[in-house]
């Protein structure tokens, strides 16, 4: 996600605004034509949130994989539109709504994270489907390690991608 991650140097962390973190992945996103064109976006992000624990280029990715997986479900529309909302509720919370469908699961059912489903298509579908559900796994890595979670719902026509990462005592100190 516009930086590599060098496997050989140990991840560094530190705390970190979840909202710049998801401007930079928003910012990214731009440079996808269907997303710069055909993407019509609500982005509320609170302000003066806690800071959260842990690797910026790990979180980065993982919400770049999200925000992916919501424009991919709304290629197959003519307008889409992608909500991204923050917030501190007990955890910070971000929501990632579009009106597309997710490669993500079968319309109706929470993701597990698991890679193997029963999903049929082409070929072409069937592998960015794979593709899409290996990104997912990665993606409840990252938010597991550093003590994250991830639900989502799909709907037709909506897909809803809610992560919630954890407010520890010191992050309550702004800086």
């Amino acid at each position: 996600w516009g930086e590599q991650m060098d496997l050989q140097e140990p991840l560094t962390c530190d705390w970190m605004d979840i909202n710049q973190v998801l401007h930079e992945a928003l910012t990214f996103m731009s440079a996808d034509l269907f997303f710069k064109h055909h993407v019509s976006t609500d982005i509320e992000l609170q302000q003066g949130l806690p800071k959260v624990y842990g690797n910026s280029l790990a979180f980065k990715h993982a919400f770049g994989v999200l925000l992916e997986n919501a424009v991919d479900g709304m290629r197959n529309s003519s307008e889409g539109h992608l909500a991204v909302r923050t917030a501190a509720e007990g955890n910070v919370k971000v929501a990632i709504r579009s009106n597309g469908n997710s490669w993500s699961e079968e319309p109706g059912n929470s993701n597990n994270g698991s890679v193997a489903s029963n999903f049929s298509g082409t070929e072409s579908q069937r592998c960015l489907h794979f593709h899409s559900r290996l990104d997912l796994n990665l993606v409840h890595r990252i938010l597991k390690a550093y003590g994250g979670t991830l639900h989502q719902e799909n709907q037709p026509g909506q897909t809803v991608s809610t992560v919630s990462l954890p407010i520890r005592p010191e992050s309550t100190v702004h800086t």
